[in-house]
């Protein structure tokens, strides 16, 4: 039984429809001319007013599709809001010395200053 070993050369004649590696790439010689990247820049540039101009629309679309998920989420997020309101309100009365709570745990220390 004999092993054969693998080719280490490419037979291009295999393949008719491959580029050789040596040949430079068409759309590498057009994307490197400055002409075309300032075309496609400024047809990005033409593109941004176009599409900020019709943002109200979509949003708008957008809201009427999704109407009932929209306000479920905009209920959570208030809810999560005003809970940490709340709790950050609790906190900040209970460092007042006068308004908070006494440890109940420490009643001898209570009876012995008392």
């Amino acid at each position: 039984m004999e092993f054969q070993q693998p080719q280490s050369e490419f037979d291009a004649t295999k393949f008719p429809n491959t580029i050789a590696a040596s040949e430079p790439s068409p759309l590498l010689r057009l994307s490197s001319s400055p002409q075309i990247k300032e075309k496609w820049w400024w047809q990005v540039g033409s593109q941004i007013p176009v599409f900020l101009a019709q943002l109200p629309d979509y949003l708008g679309k957008l809201f009427n599709e999704y109407k009932q998920p929209s306000i479920s989420v905009a209920l959570i997020l208030a809810a999560i809001i005003t809970l940490r309101v709340v709790l950050a309100i609790i906190d900040a009365l209970n460092d007042i010395p006068l308004l908070a709570t006494t440890c109940r745990g420490d009643k001898e220390a209570i009876i012995q200053t008392g």
